[in-house]
């Protein structure tokens, strides 16, 4: 089994427990708490709208660690639970667009939730089926999202244009070991990881279908995995990076930015026991990038806590 599969999934078979402190890298940008109380938070996704940032998340009581509902909070006002029924996971927002996964049962579907109207609108056929289809993400005219069989171990990864019902299939994996998480779709590009069992990102462009595995650098014979990938409208790509086992030498790197090797930049370095599930990218006006994240701890029992940082714009 690859490290990554045991605090990744959350919303693939259900739910996944895994402390957090605050830390930042001495050079590097200072994390931010968005949502680290003794709930267990994680999945996050945002977006500004209207002036106001707009914030969804997965949230489960400490005292209930497989109880999971999805959340929406404009600025400072209440939250909204989205899911209307069982358990709720993994939003993303293009406003007035919000997605989110909704579980009852052995079933799980996509729901769309509309910002203005605050009504929840079905998505075309060719979307939900029989199979677990989970983590979703949006952005313009695209969906992107994960399909489980619930026949055999098959996952696949699908693109879909919501106006158009085309559909791509980007990536597929068979092997029960294996893992296909979906990343985050911007504009043109969508990323995700696969371990198989050893974790890699891609990076694909939707107008010239391209994909491509982001570099890794020379472990000394140890495999380093790259997971949790998030993406900007211009191709700049963040992601976990680290070695085999919760919480080693795990780095939040970035992709494609200027003056970046190959390899990424580190821009977080997370100590011991402490590492990261998922990233979310949402590019400012200044040119700067907030990257929210699920900080998670390797500790028995473990908690999810939602953390920031600001990559301020280039020089």
């Amino acid at each position: 089994m690859s490290k990554r599969p045991g605090i990744a999934a959350l919303g693939l078979v259900g739910a996944l427990v895994l402390v957090v402190a605050g830390l930042a890298l001495a050079s590097g940008p200072t994390e931010e708490p968005v949502r680290a109380g003794p709930a267990n938070e994680a999945q996050p996704a945002q977006a500004r709208a209207r002036g106001k940032d707009i914030l969804v998340w997965s949230q489960s009581p400490a005292a209930k660690p497989n109880r999971w509902d999805v959340f929406l909070r404009r600025g400072t006002g209440p939250a909204i639970r989205l899911n209307t029924r069982g358990r709720g996971y993994n939003g993303d927002l293009a406003p007035p667009w919000v997605v989110y996964q909704q579980a009852v049962g052995r079933s799980s579907d996509l729901r769309l939730y509309r910002l203005d109207t605050r009504r929840r609108i079905a998505l075309p056929r060719g979307v939900n089926t029989k199979h677990w289809e989970w983590r979703p993400r949006i952005s313009g005219p695209w969906l992107l999202f994960g399909r489980q069989s619930v026949t055999s171990a098959r996952q696949t990864l699908i693109l879909f244009n919501r106006r158009t019902h085309a559909r791509r299939i980007l990536a597929t994996v068979t092997r029960t070991k294996d893992l296909l998480i979906p990343g985050q779709i911007a504009g043109n590009w969508v990323v995700w990881y696969a371990c198989t069992p050893v974790c890699d990102a891609f990076v694909y462009g939707i107008a010239g279908k391209t994909k491509r595995r982001l570099a890794k650098p020379d472990g000394g014979g140890t495999p380093i995995h790259v997971w949790a990938p998030a993406v900007t409208r211009a191709g700049v790509v963040y992601a976990g990076q680290g070695r085999q086992g919760c919480g080693k030498s795990v780095q939040l790197v970035r992709y494609g930015g200027p003056g970046d090797p190959p390899t990424g930049t580190p821009l977080v370095s997370f100590p011991s026991g402490i590492d990261i599930n998922s990233t979310y990218a949402q590019a400012r006006a200044n040119g700067s990038v907030d990257v929210v994240y699920t900080r998670v701890g390797c500790g028995t029992p473990a908690t999810f806590d939602i953390y920031r940082i600001t990559d301020p714009p280039p020089p």
